[in-house]
């Protein structure tokens, strides 16, 4: 997705170093809200947060974090407590950092 920002940015890459910045900063108060929901046992929240990371997730292109988050919204779409959310968490989490890490050292 990166790859796909070099026709709009300029030789410096100065907007998809802008991006994943505003994703590197951005992220971990997301997986915060995340698990914050998660110890509330509040799907409502737990799908509203994962939403949120899922949009972040997309914008740089992180297919396996985006995917994960849409796994885990649908599962509380319904009002229902998914009897696997601290594992689905769990896998959000350890995405969401692999993805700031691979960023990071991209924008290296």
């Amino acid at each position: 997705r990166l790859e796909q920002f070099r026709e709009f940015d300029d030789d410096a890459r100065t907007m998809t170093r802008e991006v994943i910045a505003l994703f590197a900063g951005d992220a971990p108060h997301r997986v915060d809200d995340i698990r914050a929901a998660l110890a509330a046992s509040d799907s409502a929240a737990l799908s509203r947060a994962a939403h949120a990371l899922k949009g972040a997730a997309s914008n740089v292109g992180a297919q396996a974090l985006t995917d994960a988050c849409f796994t885990l919204e649908q599962s509380c779409l319904q009002g229902q407590w998914p009897p696997d959310a601290a594992q689905q968490v769990a896998l959000v989490a350890g995405l969401a950092d692999k993805t700031r890490q691979a960023l990071n050292d991209w924008a290296a």
